[in-house]
């Protein structure tokens, strides 16, 4: 019989070996000179026992010789594996620039055009914040609750963050069968309410730096110094009164106590001072649809907030949303202030990363959820996933599926 150690370290065998044979197909369609080992031995500290320390003998020598990059908050396997694939990714939308085979597809046109826009920096500063005026116009344009519950909608159709969480349709989380809105939570530029609430002297320098940044980017917009101030302390204002309605994290992991559906009648009832209606019909969200409101106590204090807050400071606070989720493919100077605040302040990095790599997040995000990622999917394999690399990775995942009996991994051929 197997000890209780014993068992341990075999089942933590048994997840590396998963988890490397998964890297390992990414590895599969890399070209010979960037392919490494899935499980590279010079990773390992043999003089640290295996069961005495799993941690340390799997990655002792690797910790001892690498070093974070100065544009990463953070490195580890699988982001040196989304880094190599970064770099042929932009390979690939190098080569449909002027490639005609690759060109005469037009989803892999579009992606490729769409990098090279991204990559056009002098164009970018030549058209300013000028691709954001009809937006700037509508926020400066609200002049009733109605029409902030309009303005919010587009905002949320635009993946713009604004008063509460992005509005999203997903499964029922008790009856999977059926889909249902789901209303969260957020509304916030800082990561969580601890940020704005934690008394804590480096959360006090972020919530000043943030006060600041915000100015500084109202400031790049045309805003005069004293007014863009006096702005940042309002939207300022505005997010904290949303954070103190928020849950702590810890709270948002019982399913159960996030679980309320209700009608759309019934979220009117509860959260009155909100223009409810206005916002779902802009959204064309039909009224039988159902709502599963996650944390009802933070929706009404939003839409008391929605009802009281002087609509200036809600005109100030969406043109400052607007702005903030544009700055990093806005004109270099909304760019470096974007980075200065959100990656080196908060996150520690020490240089922004490169170009290309910001205009991939804007393509297909981190993990290819972005508009353009299937796009970009389909370019990467291509170009970079030979027939062999194909029928390799099929050979791994047959090999997953036969060591693991209930591992759900499916081979669609």
């Amino acid at each position: 019989m197997l000890s209780g150690t014993n068992m341990n370290t075999l089942r933590l065998f048994s997840r590396a070996g998963v988890r490397c044979s998964l890297a390992a197909i990414c590895l599969a369609a890399l070209p010979a000179h960037e392919a490494r080992s899935a499980l590279d031995v010079a990773d390992l500290n043999a003089a640290i026992g295996a069961c005495n320390d799993f941690y340390a003998y799997v990655n002792g020598n690797w910790l001892e010789r690498t070093t974070i990059p100065a544009d990463r908050s953070r490195w580890g396997g699988f982001v040196e594996v989304s880094e190599r694939n970064e770099r042929q990714l932009k390979a690939s939308l190098e080569l449909a620039q002027h490639d005609r085979g690759l060109r005469a597809q037009p989803v892999l046109r579009k992606v490729a055009d769409f990098y090279a826009a991204g990559m056009n920096e002098s164009a970018i500063e030549r058209a300013g914040i000028r691709p954001l005026a009809q937006d700037l116009s509508r926020a400066a344009g609200i002049r009733s609750r109605d029409g902030l519950a309009g303005a919010i909608a587009r905002w949320h159709a635009e993946r713009i963050e604004s008063g509460f969480g992005l509005v999203r349709v997903s499964p029922d989380d008790k009856e999977s069968s059926r889909n249902v809105l789901v209303l969260i939570q957020g509304g916030l530029g800082l990561p969580d309410r601890d940020f704005y609430l934690n008394a804590d002297a480096k959360f006090s320098q972020w919530r000043d730096a943030y006060r600041t940044h915000i100015a500084a980017v109202l400031a790049l917009a045309g805003d005069l110094p004293a007014v863009a101030k006096r702005n940042a302390e309002a939207i300022f204002a505005l997010e904290l009164a949303l954070a103190r309605a928020s849950r702590e994290r810890a709270a948002l992991r019982d399913p159960h106590a996030n679980y309320h559906l209700m009608t759309q009648d019934d979220l009117k009832a509860l959260a009155p001072g909100f223009a409810w209606s206005r916002f779902f019909d802009a959204l064309r969200i039909p009224r039988s649809t159902p709502v599963n409101v996650r944390q009802p106590e933070f929706f009404q204090a939003f839409a008391a907030l929605a009802r009281d807050v002087d609509l200036s400071t809600w005109r100030a606070y969406l043109r400052w949303q607007l702005l903030r989720e544009a700055s990093p493919v806005l004109p270099r100077a909304f760019e470096d202030e974007h980075d200065r605040f959100y990656n080196a302040t908060l996150k520690g990095t020490k240089s922004s990363a490169p170009r290309f790599r910001r205009v991939l997040d804007v393509i297909s995000g981190r993990t290819g959820a972005e508009p353009m990622g299937h796009a970009a999917g389909q370019l990467f394999v291509a170009t970079s996933f030979a027939p062999a690399a194909k029928a390799k990775a099929r050979e791994m995942v047959d090999d997953i599926r036969r060591r693991s009996p209930n591992a759900s991994i499916r081979s669609n051929g």
